[in-house]
C-alpha cells in the first residue's frame, strides 16, 4: 500500500474526481506543510483576464522597504525564508489573501514576476539614458 495524497479538489458541486499523487512529481509532507513538484505553474492564459489596470506605485520602490530575510517559522523547524505579507497587502494587497483565521499568505510567485518585469523596463529605461548621455542612438 502506498500513501496518497490529495493534491487538487473539485470545485464545490462538481462531479470531477479530486486529482490523487502517487508519484515523486508531486510530493506533500503534512507534518510541515511542505508542497513541492516538479513544475508549478498558475493559469494565466491572457483570454482569461479582463480589466487591466496599469500598477499606479512605483513597484520596485516600495518593494525596497519590505521586511525580508530568513526566520523560524514558528509550525515549522526548518528555516525558512520569505517577505512580509503584511508590507506588501500595503501596496499590492492583490498578492496577499486573507484566511478565515485572519492569516496573510502571499502569491510569492504573482509579486515577484510583476517585480521582475518592472526591473525590466527600469533596466531599459537606464540604458536607453546611459545611451543619450554618451552620445548614441
Amino acid at each position: 500500500a502506498t500513501t496518497q495524497y490529495v493534491v487538487g479538489v473539485a470545485a464545490a458541486g462538481s462531479n470531477q474526481t479530486p486529482t490523487v499523487s502517487t508519484t515523486s512529481a508531486v510530493y506533500f509532507t503534512p507534518s510541515t506543510g511542505d508542497l513541492s513538484a516538479v513544475t508549478h505553474t498558475g493559469s494565466s492564459d491572457e483570454r482569461l483576464k479582463s480589466n487591466w489596470a496599469d500598477l499606479n506605485i512605483n513597484l520596485i520602490d516600495q518593494l525596497a522597504t519590505v521586511k525580508h530575510g530568513t526566520y523560524d517559522h514558528i509550525n515549522s523547524t526548518a528555516r525558512q525564508v520569505g517577505a512580509s505579507a503584511q508590507d506588501i497587502q500595503k501596496f499590492l494587497p492583490e498578492a496577499v489573501a486573507e484566511k478565515e483565521d485572519g492569516m496573510l499568505s502571499l502569491a510569492y510567485g504573482n509579486a515577484a514576476l510583476v517585480a521582475c518585469i518592472q526591473l525590466a523596463q527600469r533596466v531599459i529605461n537606464l540604458e536607453l539614458e546611459l545611451k543619450k548621455l554618451n552620445g548614441e542612438k
